[in-house]
C-alpha cells in the first residue's frame, strides 16, 4: 500500500536519508534467482516411520530441508547435496510418529518451498484412506484441474492426505527431459505441484514413459525401492500393494512373474491390491484388454485373494468384475478422453469423464468412489472382508454313545459364517481327541448332517470333530464333548463232543456283515443238533448269520455214528482150561464216544453159540473168575464173546 507524504516546506530534504537507505539496502543485498527446477514432491519408501522428499535444481548448489509437526519445521534440519548427474536432491525424513501431520520446507538460495504430509499409520492399524488416478499425459492443464479437485477432497477429508496411486502415463514422452519438465513438473501448474507436495506418489510405469528415446526416465524421478526392473511393493497399514512393470517380462517363468508369486504369497495383510498400467478387463475404446493379465496374472490374483486391480491406459473410468475381483480403469487424469463400451465383457460401470478415486478402509470394510472433477460420484461400491472364522457346534455324537462298527449314524452339526460356509470336514479320533487321523468326509455342503458308517476301529475313547471353512479359508472346529464307544456285535460259538465249530468262542462281528460258521464232526460222528440263540435249527455243516444287527449264540452237538471195536486177547483158542479153574479173560475195546461197559459171554458149542453170560455191564477191564464145567467136547472159552456198549 502506498502512503502519501505530509506537506512540508522541504519534503525532499526531510525524506532523502530514508530513500537513500532503502536504495543502499537494495544494492547491498541482491537476491539470487531461485535454482529450483522441480519442486519438492513425496514418495513413500515403504517404512511407516519414513517419508522421502525429492527435488531438482537447475545448477549445482546445496539446499536445506527442515521438518516438524507444525509449520515452524523445527524438529529436524539437514543440508543436502546433489546426487547423480542432474542436480537432484533427496532426503528421507525418519522417526515419524504414526498417522501424524508433518510440515517440511526446502530452501534454496533463501527461497523456501513448502509442503506437508500425513505419516503412515502403524503397521497394526486397521483404518486409512488414499487416492488413485492416472493417465495425465499431454494435457497438463486438465491434469491441473483434476489435481485441484483432489486437493479440495483432502481439504474436506484431511485423513485423505496419505498417498495416491498413479496408473502411469505421467507425460507424453517419458524418455525425454522436456516432457517431464513441462507436463509433470511444470511450475505453472500449481495444483499439480501442491498435490505432489502433499501426498506421496506411488506410481507404476505406463507405456508413454517409454516414448521418446531408448531409456525411460521413470526410475530417475520416481526412485522407488525396486525389487528388480521397475517393479516393487509396499505395505500401508492393513494393506499390501504389488506394483507391476508391464514393460519388462512378466509371463510365466520370468523373474518378475516369480517375484509376483512370492510377493503375494508372503503378505499377511488383510487387503491386497495390484497396481499396473494396462488392465486385463476394461471397456475397449482405445486399447483392448490385456490378455496376459487375464491368462497369466488373474489366476494368481484369485489364488492369493487380491481385492482390486488398479489400471489405466484407457482414458475414461471403467469397472469390470471377474472372479470377485474388481478391475478398475482410472485413466481420466488429464489425457484426451476416449469412449468406453458399457457392453464390453465383465464391465459393470463406465463413464467418459475426468476423475479420480477415493478409497477408504475401515477394518474389514472398503468403500470406493470414482469422482468427477465437479465432485459428482460416477460409481461406488463396498467390499467386505470376512475376518471372523465360522461358528460351528457338533451336535452328535456328543459323548457317551455306543455305536457299533458298520452301523450307520448321523453326525450332526450347526455352522454359520458371515461370508458363507465353503465346506465342512469330518474326522474321528480313537485316542480321546489327542489326534484325529480318521477321515469321515471332506468338503461337505453345510447341510448339518452326514450319515456315517462307523468304521471297524473299536475304541472306548472315540470322538468326532467337525471343521467348517469359509470362502477366505478361515476355519473353526468343534468335537464331541466327551468320548463315545465304538464296538462290535458278538457271536458266541460252541461245540459238544464229537466235533468242532469254526470260528469258535466269542467272535466279534461288524454290523451288517453275514459271517459263516463251519460245523465239523470228527471221524465217526454226525452233526446231531444245532441251536441258534437257544432255538433249534436244521443241523448242517455250515450256518450263516445274515446282516448281523445283534448279539447271537450258536451251539452244535454231535452223535456217534460207528459201533465200538473189541478184540479178545485171552483166550485166543487152543487153550485147555479145567472146570473150576480161574482164568483171565482179556480184551481190547475202543469206541468214538468211549466204551461205556463190556458184556462177556461164553459159548460151549463153538462160535455159533448159544452164548451164555459170564459178566455183563462191567467196566472196560479184564474179566477174572471161575469158568463153569463143560462137556469134554465143549469149547470152553475157546471163543469167548464180549460186547461193549
Amino acid at each position: 500500500m502506498s502512503q502519501r507524504l505530509p506537506s512540508h516546506p522541504c519534503p525532499l530534504r526531510t525524506h532523502l536519508p530514508l530513500l537513500l537507505a532503502l536504495i543502499a539496502l537494495a544494492v547491498a543485498s541482491p537476491a539470487r534467482a531461485d535454482l529450483i527446477k522441480k519442486e519438492p514432491y513425496l514418495i513413500y519408501p515403504g517404512n511407516p516411520e519414513q517419508m522421502q522428499v525429492v527435488w531438482q535444481l537447475s545448477a549445482t548448489d546445496t539446499t536445506r530441508i527442515e521438518w516438524g509437526p507444525d509449520t515452524s519445521c523445527s524438529e529436524g534440519s539437514v543440508q543436502t547435496s546433489e546426487y547423480g548427474t542432474d542436480h537432484q536432491h533427496t532426503w528421507t525424513i525418519g522417526g515419524l510418529a504414526p498417522a501424524t501431520k508433518y510440515w517440511f520446507r526446502v530452501t534454496t538460495e533463501g527461497v523456501p518451498h513448502r509442503g506437508s504430509f500425513l505419516s503412515a499409520p502403524a503397521a497394526s492399524a486397521t483404518q486409512f484412506k488414499f487416492l488413485a488416478y492416472g493417465d495425465t499425459r499431454s494435457y497438463p492443464a486438465t491434469h491441473n484441474t483434476v489435481a485441484g479437485a483432489m486437493l479440495a477432497a483432502i481439504a474436506a477429508e484431511p485423513d485423505l492426505q496419505t498417498f495416491t496411486l498413479f496408473m502411469g502415463d505421467a507425460c507424453l514422452n517419458g524418455a525425454t527431459e522436456a516432457s517431464w519438465t513441462s507436463e509433470t513438473f511444470g511450475p505453472a501448474y500449481t495444483n499439480i505441484r501442491a498435490l505432489m507436495a502433499s501426498v506421496a506418489y506411488q506410481a507404476t510405469m505406463g507405456n508413454h514413459e517409454t516414448y521418446g528415446g531408448t531409456t525411460s526416465l521413470f526410475p530417475k524421478y520416481f526412485p522407488y525401492p525396486f525389487a528388480g526392473g521397475r517393479y516393487y511393493s509396499f505395505d500401508y497399514g492393513p494393506a499390501h500393494f504389488t506394483v507391476i512393470d508391464q514393460y519388462a517380462p512378466y509371463t510365466t517363468g520370468s523373474a518378475q512373474y516369480q517375484w509376483i508369486v512370492n510377493d503375494l504369497a508372503a503378505t499377511t495383510k488383510l487387503w491386497k491390491f495390484v497396481l499396473l498400467h494396462e488392465p486385463g478387463w476394461s471397456a475397449n475404446g482405445g486399447h483392448l484388454n490385456n490378455t496376459t493379465v487375464q491368462t497369466v496374472l488373474q489366476p494368481l490374483f484369485v489364488q492369493y485373494g487380491v481385492s482390486i486391480v488398479f489400471g489405466g491406459h484407457n482414458h475414461y473410468y471403467s469397472r469390470a468384475v471377474t472372479a470377485g475381483i474388481q478391475h478398475l480403469t482410472l485413466g481420466g487424469g488429464g489425457a484426451p478422453l476416449e469412449v468406453p463400451d458399457p457392453f464390453f465383457p465383465n464391465v459393470v460401470a463406465c463413464s467418459r469423464d475426468y476423475h479420480y478415486a477415493r478409497i477408504a478402509i475401515d477394518g474389514p470394510v472398503l468403500t470406493f468412489r470414482a469422482i468427477r472433477t465437479t465432485g459428482a460420484v460416477i460409481d461406488s461400491f463396498t467390499l467386505r472382508k470376512d475376518v471372523a472364522p465360522p461358528v460351528i457346534a457338533l451336535t452328535s455324537p456328543v459323548g457317551g454313545e455306543t455305536w457299533k462298527a458298520g452301523s450307520v449314524h448321523p453326525v450332526t452339526w450347526t455352522a454359520t459364517d458371515d461370508a458363507g460356509i465353503a465346506g465342512v470336514d469330518l474326522r474321528y479320533s480313537t485316542d480321546d481327541g489327542a489326534s484325529f487321523p480318521g477321515v469321515i468326509a471332506t468338503g461337505l455342503a453345510n447341510t448339518g448332517s452326514f450319515a456315517w458308517t462307523v468304521p471297524n476301529t473299536p475304541a472306548g475313547t472315540a470322538r468326532v470333530r467337525a471343521t467348517a471353512r469359509d470362502s477366505v479359508s478361515h476355519a473353526a472346529a468343534d468335537s464331541s464333548a466327551a468320548p463315545f464307544t465304538i464296538d462290535r456285535w458278538t457271536i458266541t460259538a460252541s461245540a459238544g463232543t464229537g466235533g468242532s465249530i469254526l470260528p469258535a468262542g466269542v467272535v466279534p462281528v461288524v454290523e451288517g456283515t453275514s459271517p459263516d460258521f463251519s460245523i465239523r464232526p470228527d471221524p465217526g460222528w454226525l452233526v446231531g443238533a444245532v441251536a441258534v440263540d437257544g432255538a433249534s435249527v436244521a443241523p448242517d455243516t455250515t450256518y450263516t448269520f445274515v446282516a448281523v444287527a445283534a448279539n447271537h449264540t450258536i451251539a452244535a452237538a454231535f452223535s456217534d455214528a460207528s459201533a465200538p471195536a473189541v478184540l479178545v486177547t485171552s483166550p485166543v483158542g487152543g487153550e485147555s482150561w479145567d472146570g473150576g479153574s480161574r482164568h483171565a479173560i482179556t480184551w481190547v475195546a475202543s469206541d468214538n464216544a468211549g466204551v461205556d461197559s463190556v458184556n462177556v459171554d461164553c459159548s460151549l458149542a463153538g462160535a455159533a453159540g448159544p452164548w451164555q453170560p459170564v459178566a455183563h455191564g462191567i467196566a472196560d477191564s479184564r474179566c477174572r473168575g471161575p469158568c463153569p464145567s463143560r462137556p469134554p467136547t465143549a469149547r470152553w472159552c475157546a471163543s469167548p464173546r464180549t460186547t461193549t456198549s
